[in-house]
């Protein structure tokens, strides 16, 4: 669920600033990153709607494993052409190869062929001639968005595709590029390039903070003239572990259950809340579900794993000692847990070795030769274990926020 709404993309008001002030300066592209579900695709929208007063085009284009260079380059061309409208069929000319579309000595300027096709550029020089002969003529000026940029799977394609996007400046002012993706560090996306600082503008996205959750919530409670009480807007925030995504997915489920009440709802319930929660869970991600399933129900003999997962997800921390899991969270889950029998120490170790195999969706991973240390292998899981013990009645989370 994306945001384009900048009063009510909270958090985020001097990223937004940021980015602004990039994509007005001369030969600037954006790069955000982040943990999935922080919001970045949101982001990006929101910044590109700020330039469109300015009869800026928003064109959108998501990246997929398969994805290359060549194939990005020409998705970017085709959502321009799409969108100043399909040549007419008269007026279709066949497709050259890019390297033959024009002579080097030829200006730019007279350049306006309609492609029928748009062929797949092989070099940089090609990729940013298809662009700007796509670009020509057309009345407005664009905003390129590159969503989900990770999803490339060859580092060498993602790395000449950012080769490409810090060359576009010769492109001149009218296009502008936000590139969105997935990771710690934009060394990761794009490589090392030596004038990347003078080129693209790096915007990390960090989690949101509980406060921050929480007025993402009160913000449309308020249009909606509903009170939600603390605790249940404190259990969305923990629930939610900083990711935005979380929390638009809950609170709209939320808000749908007040809505079908047939009594006239002034103030949320718990009851509301738990309806959401189960709403939420039936409409999360697909693939988080499977990973969950997989992971917890493969083997009748590993029932037990459910708790562990609930009990590692219960401090959002990349990494955590197996005794502190243990103590601090596995006991306490169990304690909720009557006529479930707890595992000691070392066989709840053995239910985290276990989920870490491939069989069992890689769900988590251990750090460190002792394999003391445990996390999540995809640190968005953790959000969704925490709608599956809430479902089961099971408050995780809480602890951050008591200590």
């Amino acid at each position: 669920m994306e945001v384009l709404d900048p009063v009510r993309l909270v958090g985020r008001k001097l990223k937004l600033r940021d980015i602004s002030r990039a994509l007005n300066s001369p030969g600037r592209s954006v790069f955000i990153f982040g943990e999935r579900g922080v919001g970045k695709s949101s982001l990006a929208l929101t910044a590109a709607q700020d330039l469109y007063e300015r009869r800026r085009a928003i064109l959108r284009v998501v990246c997929g494993a398969e994805d290359s260079f060549a194939t990005v380059v020409q998705a970017i061309a085709r959502a321009i052409q799409d969108y100043k409208g399909k040549p007419d069929a008269g007026s279709r000319q066949q497709s050259k190869p890019a390297s033959k579309m024009r002579e080097k000595s030829q200006p730019a300027a007279v350049q306006s062929i309609t492609f029928s096709e748009i062929p797949p550029p092989s070099s940089i020089d090609e990729a940013l001639y298809i662009i700007r002969n796509v670009l020509a003529g057309r009345p407005d000026d664009v905003v390129i968005i590159i969503d989900e940029f990770e999803r490339i799977a060859s580092d060498g394609e993602r790395q000449k595709l950012a080769e490409f996007i810090k060359n576009t400046p010769t492109l001149g002012a009218r296009i502008k590029f936000i590139v969105c993706g997935a990771a710690v560090d934009l060394t990761d996306l794009v490589g090392h390039h030596p004038s990347v600082g003078r080129i693209i503008e790096p915007v990390e996205l960090e989690r949101l903070t509980h406060d921050d959750l929480s007025a993402i919530v009160l913000g449309a409670a308020a249009e909606l003239k509903l009170e939600v009480p603390a605790e249940i807007l404190d259990r969305i925030a923990e629930i939610s572990d900083g990711l935005p995504s979380y929390v638009h997915l809950i609170g709209d489920s939320l808000f749908w259950n007040v809505f079908d009440d047939e009594a006239i709802v002034k103030r949320v319930s718990l009851e509301h809340f738990q309806a959401g929660i189960q709403d939420s869970l039936r409409r999360a991600e697909a693939a988080l579900s499977r990973l969950y399933e997989v992971a917890t129900n493969r083997d009748p003999e590993l029932v037990d794993s459910e708790e562990v997962l609930w009990a590692l997800a219960d401090v959002s921390a990349n990494q955590r000692h197996v005794e502190d899991i243990y103590e601090n969270s596995y006991l306490p889950v169990m304690a909720c847990r009557p006529g479930r029998s707890k595992l000691d120490r070392e066989t709840m170790t053995n239910r985290l070795r276990t989920l870490k195999d491939k069989a069992h969706g890689a769900i988590v991973d251990c750090y460190g030769s002792s394999q003391e240390h445990w996390g999540f292998s995809n640190g968005v899981m953790r959000g969704y274990v925490r709608l599956r013990a809430q479902k089961n009645g099971i408050a995780i989370g809480c602890c951050e926020r008591e200590a």
